[in-house]
């Protein structure tokens, strides 16, 4: 018998399949994409309007979602910027799992980009050693449901978790929906989002002290007020 962590997430898409005879993300197919992207002379706005347009349409026939215009792709972005901007730094495919993560206080720190999509694969990664234990236990049964993958062996990047599915445009979104609500309600992490208070530990300007902590930011403490909401339901 299925519990919620395990349910098939081809059900959530109506039995379509999309990207079917992908197992693995194909590096030579990202390395095409990269030169044909990056190798290229230099070129005026028309030129460049138009060539963007031209990613886009290819994009759509993919089924990926269209990028937004003011969206960018760039290196790891503080989590509360990104939260109040998510189309600027988010693909379409991401931004409804990215909200019902971090409604729950589970830490984001990269998504996939359009390459990315354009080769077939949808992907959020979060720090995984700031999860509480309950929602490791739910990242560890990720990886039982039929097409999630689920990378934790990054070497570049420490502790985090890549959770990727095989699929663009709505079935991405819908299947990084349905896991992300499988996570659960946590608490902000010590040593991520506060400290904890003692003589030892001078408050920095833009900290916030309560019921022992040091927040270092509102940002953090008006998330840990949300879970003690939460406890309150």
């Amino acid at each position: 018998m299925k519990d919620k962590f395990q349910e098939d997430i081809m059900d959530l898409i109506d039995g379509e399949v999309i990207f079917e005879d992908i197992e693995e993300f194909d590096d030579g197919k990202m390395f095409e994409l990269l030169n044909d992207r990056f190798c290229t002379k230099p070129c005026s706005p028309e030129e460049l309007l138009a060539r963007r347009k031209e990613e886009n349409d290819r994009r759509v026939a993919l089924g990926v979602f269209p990028v937004a215009e003011d969206y960018q792709s760039v290196c790891p972005t503080d989590m509360e910027f990104v939260e109040a901007n998510p189309e600027r730094f988010i693909v379409p495919e991401c931004i409804p799992a990215c909200k019902e993560l971090w409604s729950k206080n589970v830490y984001t720190f990269m998504v996939c980009d359009f390459l990315d999509l354009e080769a077939g694969w949808a992907w959020i990664c979060i720090k995984d050693n700031l999860l509480s234990d309950r929602n490791k236990e739910i990242l560890a049964s990720l990886s039982r449901i039929p097409n999630v993958k689920v990378v934790t062996n990054d070497s570049y990047y420490k502790n985090t978790a890549y959770i990727k599915v095989p699929f663009v445009g709505q079935a991405a979104q819908d299947a990084l929906l349905d896991i992300a609500k499988r996570f659960e309600m946590q608490d902000v992490p010590e040593g991520y989002a506060y400290r904890i208070f003692g003589s030892d530990n001078p408050v920095n300007e833009g900290e916030i002290v309560r019921d022992g902590r040091i927040y270092f930011s509102e940002y953090h403490l008006n998330k840990h007020l949300d879970y003690i909401k939460s406890l309150e339901v």
